[in-house]
């Protein structure tokens, strides 16, 4: 029943009769205990929808970062403890990893995010991390990812070595230079020779000013090697 009809009714008897001490207070006390369940449910329901917005944030966040090492195709390298998403500082996310069972080259890896703080809620979400040679000789051989990053990440010190940006790479490359190159030849060279074309950093106009560590002879990088790493960042 509503507290506008008690209240009424209240003013009913009142208006009929002379109420006793005892029937006055035992009405008032009524009132007030109504008041304070509709209080309680009010503040309750008004907190659900939030709480669910932090769901949807943690489980959106979680599915993220795990696409990202889908991708990425190689061990993660984020630390076994929570840091901060660096696109929601408000939420910390962690990447727990194990070698897979049947493939020890393959990891499943288990992403927890929790938010936003001070909350210590979690959400979590697993998948396998499936290897491949190319992305081998990216991170751990060679590691390409000192300087150049991959998937959706930033630039480093080098551009990102996503499809688009080779792409985007590739026809700066052929507009200044001609040659009409491939990406496997644009990628060879960049290896071999990667003064020969540095590519422009988007927040400075300028090339990049860092020149990586060049391996101008197959008996620095093997031709198989090179040709296995362009195959892996034409797949991302």
């Amino acid at each position: 029943m509503l507290i506008g009809e008690r209240i009424r009714r209240v003013q009913q008897r009142l208006s009929q009769r002379g109420l006793t001490m005892l029937e006055l207070v035992l009405a008032m006390g009524l009132l007030f205990v109504s008041a304070g369940g509709v209080m309680t449910i009010l503040v309750a329901g008004a907190g659900y929808p939030r709480r669910t917005q932090y769901v949807v944030v943690r489980d959106a966040l979680a599915k993220i970062k795990l696409d990202e090492l889908i991708s990425a195709s190689a061990a993660p390298l984020d630390p076994p403890t929570y840091v901060p998403v660096t696109a929601n500082p408000d939420y910390e996310v962690k990447v727990e990893q194990t070698p897979s069972s049947w493939d020890p080259k393959d990891i499943w890896v288990t992403v927890s995010v929790r938010g936003p703080i001070p909350l210590q809620v979690e959400s979590k979400i697993s998948g396998m991390v499936v290897t491949s040679v190319g992305s081998s000789l990216f991170f751990t051989t060679y590691h390409c990812d000192s300087c150049h990053t991959v998937g959706t990440g930033p630039n480093g010190l080098g551009p990102n070595l996503n499809g688009s940006a080779l792409a985007k790479g590739l026809a700066a490359r052929n507009a200044a230079l001609g040659g009409g190159f491939t990406l496997d030849q644009y990628i060879d060279e960049s290896v071999r020779n990667p003064n020969a074309y540095r590519v422009i950093d988007p927040t400075t106009g300028s090339p990049y000013a860092t020149s990586m560590t060049a391996y101008p002879l197959p008996a620095d990088m093997p031709a198989a090697d090179v040709q296995a790493i362009s195959t892996y960042l034409q797949s991302l």
